[in-house]
């Protein structure tokens, strides 16, 4: 698979989020993966991840169809003792971003599949949420 396919998927899911979430996210602050974030004290924050799993060839030939399957992972974290409602709120906001879209970055197609939510326990002073989109990244290779 070519180097840039794993970038075009995370770019392709990070630019999607990150408009829908500039929009309707409420100011809530985003700890991008690798990137440096000031964890606030209080109050909800979100943090995201990319976890690649899979990949296949899927077909044969001179242009050959490459799969990459994953997970985009959004943890949301909110004070202990507050509400779960805000919390949950938020994860529905993150399912209506990423469910059922079909992004596009240059050569690479990436489809987002229905969300799940589940609630993570405690970290810190935090109580912690997950919300995991399935996703499957296709590019056709042409060989040589």
């Amino acid at each position: 698979m070519p180097a840039n396919f794993y970038s075009e998927i995370r770019q392709a899911i990070e630019t999607q989020f990150k408009t829908y979430w500039d929009a309707n996210g409420a100011g809530v602050p985003v700890k991008w993966d690798n990137v440096d974030f000031d964890q606030p004290d209080s109050g909800i924050w979100i943090a995201t991840s990319i976890m690649f799993a899979s990949g296949e060839q899927s077909s044969i030939g001179s242009s050959a169809l490459e799969t990459v399957r994953g997970d985009f992972v959004v943890q949301i974290f909110s004070p202990l003792g507050s509400a779960s409602d805000a919390s949950l709120l938020k994860a529905g906001i993150v399912g209506v971003a990423m469910r059922w879209r079909d992004l596009t970055v240059s050569a690479t197609t990436v489809t987002m599949y229905s969300p799940s939510v589940k609630r993570a326990g405690a970290r810190e002073d935090f109580a912690q949420w997950n919300v995991s989109i399935p996703f499957e990244g296709r590019r056709v290779i042409t060989r040589p």
